[in-house]
């Protein structure tokens, strides 16, 4: 071998061998510092939380239904720690309104998602995670916004939108009629109160009576016009007589927001169970 080559050779090997200090280090990494703000967005309060080197992962937190005027208060998701603790990013929006309007909300929530990739970054991925009204909300946006969201979790979800009003209001215009109190002409849940103690007078307390679920509030939205009730025979009133004389609401013009038809896997669980789908969910999502 020729005596250059030998030379060239020595010092390539020296160079391998050499102290790990002597060689050039690789760049250091920045690290990112977590981020924590709020502001108005559209009419709409929010908020941004994002924790320190943020692996690229956003949860989008859709809440429920909000009574009264006004825009919406913001709500932090009930598993806000865990998902910062899994190393995500979650936002959250008080919507620019309250009551039941979904079809609001959806872009509330979509303008939110584009302002977090202005300020903060574009996510590796996203995923929609709502409770009540906000499960119609995650149902109508994976359907409305393909794409946008990889992923969704309703927790009590409202998916049947406002088909679920229409089944409450058709059973409190049910009991006005057997009970004959006018509960449909309660202005308010205060004043509705006080008519149950009407039902009970005239309908007589049952062995077991709870307390009753708030059924009034979903009235401007809700319509029982297209509902056909059914009676077992021998209580005082047949079928048909229910049916026609029944007091038959309609919903006001424009107050009934879109119901989603989007095929997807609901896991539906109640009570203590909410917040553990939901972390098995978020788990799910950083494969």
């Amino acid at each position: 071998m020729p005596k250059g080559r030998i030379v060239l050779l020595v010092l390539v090997v020296v160079g391998l061998l050499a102290p790990a200090s002597r060689r050039e280090a690789p760049a250091a990494q920045p690290t990112r510092a977590a981020i924590s703000r709020s502001g108005e967005l559209g009419g709409a309060d929010y908020l941004i939380e994002v924790p320190a080197n943020w692996g690229g992962g956003l949860v989008v937190f859709a809440h429920g239904i909000q009574r009264g005027p006004g825009r919406g208060d913001v709500r932090i998701p009930p598993i806000a720690s865990h998902i910062t603790g899994e190393g995500h990013a979650w936002i959250a929006s008080g919507y620019r309104a309250r009551e039941y309007q979904p079809h609001l909300f959806i872009e509330d929530l979509v303008a939110l998602r584009a302002l977090f990739v202005e300020q903060i970054g574009q996510p590796r991925w996203s995923v929609i995670y709502g409770q009540s009204m906000g499960g119609h909300i995650v149902v109508s946006s994976l359907e409305l916004r393909p794409g946008l969201y990889q992923g969704g979790l309703a927790e009590c979800g409202l998916v049947d939108g406002t088909g679920v009003a229409d089944y409450l209001i058709a059973y409190t215009a049910a009991a006005e009629l057997l009970a004959g109190v006018p509960l449909l002409d309660a202005p308010d849940r205060l004043a509705f109160g006080p008519l149950l103690e009407g039902i009970v007078r005239a309908l007589g307390m049952p062995g077991s009576y709870t307390a009753r679920d708030d059924t009034n509030p979903g009235l401007r939205a809700a319509t029982n016009a297209h509902i056909r009730y059914r009676i077992d025979p021998g209580l005082g009133i047949t079928e048909d007589e229910l049916n026609a004389r029944v007091r038959r609401v309609q919903a006001l013009k424009d107050a009934r927001s879109l119901t989603a038809a989007a095929r997807w896997r609901q896991v539906a669980r109640t009570g203590s169970c909410s917040e553990w789908c939901a972390r098995r969910a978020i788990a799910a999502w950083t494969v």
